[in-house]
């Protein structure tokens, strides 16, 4: 459920991501305070669920940045998070590009 959560919260505010580092994971949101709220609510339960997340959301003006850290054993998760933020922002060009 919250897989689909997190593609709702990438497909509406995701607007980049970067690797900082093997373990890091930078994603950057736009939409200011309603999305910060929604990114801390959503990467709360996943942390309670799934404890080797570290989770840490910052917001600027409209500026939203989600830092996702996980320990070397669960690079392969952060992976599959990465696949699925840039699956959303491929679509998202593609659709730009149609039109």
């Amino acid at each position: 459920m919250r897989l689909a959560e997190f593609e709702g919260l990438f497909a509406a505010s995701l607007h980049g991501l970067s690797r900082e580092e093997p373990g890091l994971l930078r994603l950057r949101l736009h939409g200011g305070a309603d999305v910060a709220s929604r990114a801390r609510e959503l990467t709360a339960r996943e942390a309670e669920c799934c404890g080797f997340f570290d989770f840490t959301v910052t917001r600027r003006g409209q500026r939203v940045t989600v830092d996702v850290r996980v320990p070397q054993d669960k690079r392969g998760v952060l992976d599959g998070v990465a696949a699925q933020a840039a699956a959303v922002l491929a679509a998202r060009s593609r659709e730009g590009a149609g039109r």
